[in-house]
């Protein structure tokens, strides 16, 4: 017969998935989608480490496909996969080849894969009344307290949820919540949000494992059996901060350096080389050097002359010491001459860019910047800053005025001498 194969190419394929011969040739369905789920949580992994949104996204989609093929062959996953039908065994090759795309990085495009993935949904065997799940929403969610609860949608055929004695339920972790409110087509669950926090990493996306249970009945020709249909979540999680962020400003600082002045020597003769003549109240000027300040406290007149001569200081400004000499010519006996010079110390501006250590507001270990969170930084005069901003999705971007991340995650603003950061708003950000 067909369908009695000695290893039928679902169970081929799921070996090379799986880089290994199968340890025996007639493993269970359930089995095959157990390890085809497992190669699929491993590739988003993955794909996560290595920040690839498309893959992260595709690798979802297959494992939501994988846990509806569970759910539909639910009385089948016993069964060995040499006992299946055809139409099942091209599913599972389905779903193997896509797995494998995933590894492999060979999928055309998201929107191809999820075609493919809906012909297989399309094909499994619901029964009819059986809940059949479409979507998950967000793909992405928030971790933010800044709400109560998250909200976690999923739509699809649920006939049965909104009667009594069937309510639908959510377990992430060690919590399990009760659908808030359950359609035929939709079921809202609101998850505390302390919940969802715990969870979430500071820095990167993670994927935790959830379940969906969802009642239902099928009636037979003398009973009716009650069922639950139990689908494996995986829910992608945000970190708790858009990424790693730092502020770095520069700015002058303006100072007064200390500096001393020496000036030249002066000289005055009324000897044979300054002509036998007499000079009289010879003035002087010993200028600070340019936007100096003399310190007048600290002026000195240093100097010698013999003869008739003098020599002093006549005024001192903060600009400039003032001084005057004289010599006088004699005939007979000793003429006069006399040297000096004038030394002071004055105060200098100076300017120098002082760069301060960088304001780390998020890293591995600080958090001051969550989802929908606020911060203003001081700036000191004439500062120039730069906001380094390195996002938990691999985005590299540097701001040196206000602006805006393209995809909301930051929010760069001035205020008077601050910088005022913001966050997006957990309830409204979509990504990717």
């Amino acid at each position: 017969m067909r369908i009695r194969q000695s290893i039928p190419v679902a169970v081929t394929l799921a070996a090379l998935l799986l880089g290994a011969t199968p340890a025996r040739a007639d493993p269970t369905l359930g089995f095959v989608i157990s390890q085809l789920m497992d190669q699929a949580q491993q590739t988003i992994e993955q794909a996560r480490n290595a920040g690839l949104t498309l893959e992260m996204e595709a690798g979802r989609q297959v494992y939501l496909t994988l846990g509806q093929a569970q759910a539909a062959y639910t009385q089948s996953l016993d069964h060995t996969v040499d006992k299946v039908d055809d139409a099942t065994r091209r599913n599972i090759a389905q779903l193997t080849t896509a797995v494998q795309g995933l590894r492999n990085h060979t999928f055309n495009d998201l929107r191809t894969l999820t075609g493919q993935l809906q012909v297989v949904v399309q094909s499994l065997p619901f029964r009819e009344h059986q809940p059949q799940l479409a979507t998950v929403s967000p793909h992405f969610a928030v971790p933010s307290l800044k709400a109560p609860a998250l909200v976690f949608r999923f739509s699809g055929s649920f006939e049965f949820a909104g009667r009594q004695g069937f309510i639908p339920t959510l377990r992430i972790g060690q919590h399990t919540a009760s659908a808030d409110t359950a359609t035929t087509q939709e079921l809202k669950f609101l998850v505390p949000s302390e919940v969802v926090a715990r969870l979430a990493n500071t820095s990167r996306v993670v994927f935790i494992k959830a379940e969906l249970t969802v009642p239902w009945q099928e009636k037979h020709l003398l009973s009716t059996e009650r069922l639950k249909d139990r689908y494996p979540i995986l829910l992608g999680l945000l970190p708790s901060t858009p990424g790693r962020i730092t502020i770095e400003q520069s700015y002058p600082v303006h100072e007064a350096l200390p500096k001393h002045y020496k000036g030249p020597n002066h000289h005055l003769s009324s000897q044979r080389e300054g002509g036998n003549d007499d000079h009289k109240d010879v003035r002087s000027s010993d200028v600070a050097d340019p936007g100096c300040v003399i310190n007048r406290d600290s002026v000195r007149l240093i100097g010698s002359g013999h003869g008739d001569q003098s020599y002093g200081l006549i005024a001192i400004d903060p600009s400039q010491v003032i001084s005057t000499a004289t010599t006088i010519h004699h005939p007979m006996g000793e003429s006069g001459v006399n040297d000096y010079w004038i030394e002071f110390d004055e105060q200098c501006p100076s300017t120098r860019l002082q760069k301060d250590p960088p304001i780390v507001v998020n890293d591995g270990t600080a958090a001051n910047l969550r989802w929908g969170d606020q911060r203003t930084y001081d700036l000191q005069p004439e500062a120039k800053y730069k906001i380094v901003f390195d996002s938990f999705d691999g985005q590299h971007a540097e701001y040196t005025r206000p602006q805006n991340h393209p995809q909301g995650l930051l929010r760069v603003g001035e205020g008077a001498r601050q910088l005022e950061l913001s966050t997006a708003d957990p309830a409204s950000l979509q990504w990717p």
